[in-house]
């Protein structure tokens, strides 16, 4: 008997501590909440009423329902020194701006990137160009459509090289193995349909599509030595709610280092934090909660977006999916997804905190139960 309970107790333990335990993929989709970039909003004493439109459609997007843009907005008036820090009062220094309000977006508190995404005066169009473009809503597309990730192919204009590369990584993806296949664990039941198959693709963009100008200039922020080589092709997998979880180009264009990436998104993630290893987090306007949970259903609510400038339909970012059959997936059913009324996803934190209660629960009642079975005995 107390051999039996013994065996039944470390089961359960072993349930409480490991359920947390996904792959970075689903992890990076179901747990971790993007980080969120900083605008600083600049006012001076006569600001124009354009701007202030600007402004006011930045606000909008980041407490839209269905486009939820990872961005905090702050105001500052120029004279008052203690909002402003020190980096930005040298932005300022360097653009000396004329007229206000001035606007300056940063990365997130817990990047190493230091310089700023965009700086200037944002009226309602520069708005729509910082906050979607077509390949950032197709990458948040085809991830809540169930795909592990999504992999951006940036184009060098040089045909020989981007034929080349663009082969390794489609060899590379077709030969992904599957994790699993549906119900084959059953205690990890997907938030989003087929996630438990390797389906990824690709995304090609031009460097020079004007409709992703913010999303070439995050890549170069975050990575300038590699995106500033125009004449090699770049490759970026982005999986979770936008995360990019590597960038490289030339030489580095390998199957060894594309298989290596393909691992990590496999990797299990026992502590359940986001750790610097594991990427950064993209500007995009996607209220990634509603959609898992079912409140939004992708192909009526998220539909692909066209290119912000008409004149350059040609080049703007070709959508490319993998010439494979297990990577046509099907549309998110929000009868799928859960019930509608679920509770949000806890933090990864939250979950560990309570699941080291619970086992602190079950080793003290543990405890009592035996205590009384062998006082019982004698």
């Amino acid at each position: 008997m107390k051999f039996l309970f013994a065996s039944i107790f470390s089961v359960i333990c072993l349930s409480a501590i490991s359920a947390d335990n996904l792959p970075l993929y689903r992890m990076g989709l179901e747990k971790w909440e993007p980080d969120h970039f900083r605008a600083v909003v600049i006012y001076g004493t006569e600001n124009s009423a354009g701007l202030e439109q600007g402004i006011a459609f930045l606000e909008g997007r980041t407490r839209d329902r269905v486009g939820g843009l990872n961005l905090v907005v702050g105001k500052a008036d120029i004279k008052d020194r203690s909002i402003i820090d020190k980096r930005t009062s040298e932005i300022l220094r360097t653009f000396k701006p004329d007229r206000f309000p001035f606007t300056i977006i940063y990365f997130p508190q817990v990047s190493d990137v230091d310089i700023p995404l965009w700086a200037g005066y944002l009226t309602v169009q520069a708005g729509e160009l910082i906050c979607d473009s077509p390949a950032r809503r197709e990458i948040a597309r085809r991830i809540l459509k169930g795909e592990w990730a999504v992999w951006l192919f940036i184009k060098s204009g040089n045909e020989e090289k981007d034929g080349r590369a663009l082969q390794i990584l489609s060899d590379e993806l077709k030969a992904a193995p599957a994790a699993g296949t549906p119900g084959e664990d059953s205690s990890r039941d997907a938030i989003l349909p087929g996630l438990n198959h390797a389906r990824m693709s690709i995304i090609m963009v031009s460097r020079d599509d004007k409709s992703e100008l913010i999303l070439l200039e995050m890549l170069n922020c975050i990575e300038p030595e590699i995106m500033s080589a125009g004449n090699e092709p770049v490759i970026a997998p982005v999986y979770g709610r936008g995360r990019v979880l590597d960038i490289f180009s030339g030489d580095e264009i390998s199957g060894e280092n594309l298989r290596k990436n393909i691992r990590m998104l496999e990797m299990e993630q026992p502590s359940g934090i986001k750790q610097p290893a594991s990427g950064a987090d993209l500007l995009i306007a996607v209220n990634w909660t509603a959609f898992i949970r079912g409140e939004l259903h992708v192909d009526k609510d998220l539909p692909s977006l066209k290119p912000h400038d008409a004149n350059d339909v040609i080049d703007s970012a070709e959508l490319l999916p993998m010439p494979d059959e297990n990577v046509s997936v099907p549309d998110l059913d929000p009868r799928l997804s859960g019930p509608a009324d679920a509770p949000p996803a806890s933090t990864p934190f939250q979950l560990k905190v309570i699941n080291i209660v619970l086992v602190g629960i079950i080793v003290l009642l543990a405890t009592l139960f035996i205590a009384i079975v062998l006082r019982v005995r004698k």
